[in-house]
């Protein structure tokens, strides 16, 4: 009886995070039996400079070492929260390369820009109009984009991941595997098949 009866596909599961989220997402990718079949991960935390060194290294970046579904990784380029420093390694040294990965790095986003407008709005103010508190709160910088350019490239590159990987729909590989950007506001586009 319930309205969502036989639309869900119960073979196939994706995950998507934000953040700390997006590390979580890892993880759950990671995991040693994981049911994941696909990956989406948003700015993901979890990445340490110093990971190399004794001891540092964290749940995320062991979890990432063991993805071998495809993964996906989005950040922006203003994000002064994860900033890509922090998310490309994931891609480049973490995740195997025998694994269907992705790297997107949208072009003057930032880390609130991927939350909802309300957020987007507070932490733009914040770091705009009270730098003094955006220091010691450790708040984002202010997007290049705008909140509705960040959400609509983002949500374009996920949209497109989820349904090739999950359905099958090979009318969305040119958005994910091409060899340029073919959405705007995309600075740079890096892909392992």
């Amino acid at each position: 009886s319930s309205p969502i009866f036989g639309m869900l596909d119960s073979d196939t599961f994706g995950v998507i995070g934000l953040s700390m989220g997006g590390g979580g997402c890892m993880e759950a990718a990671g995991a040693v039996g994981s049911e994941v079949d696909v990956a989406v991960s948003l700015a993901p935390g979890g990445y340490r400079t110093d990971r190399f060194a004794a001891g540092n290294a964290t749940s995320v970046t062991e979890a990432a070492a063991n993805i071998s579904v495809p993964v996906q990784l989005q950040v922006g380029s203003d994000d002064a929260m994860v900033p890509p420093g922090r998310v490309y390694p994931f891609y480049s040294d973490l995740i195997p390369d025998t694994t269907v990965k992705e790297y997107v790095e949208i072009d003057g986003g930032n880390h609130i820009g991927f939350l909802n407008q309300e957020f987007a709005e507070v932490a733009e103010y914040i770091a705009q109009e009270r730098p003094d508190l955006a220091q010691i709160i450790g708040t984002d910088a202010p997007s290049g984009i705008g909140f509705e350019e960040q959400r609509r490239v983002s949500s374009i590159y996920f949209t497109s991941w989820f349904q090739y990987h999950l359905k099958g729909i090979d009318g969305y590989e040119s958005y994910i595997f091409s060899a340029e950007p073919v959405v705007s506001n995309v600075s740079v586009l890096e892909y392992n098949r």
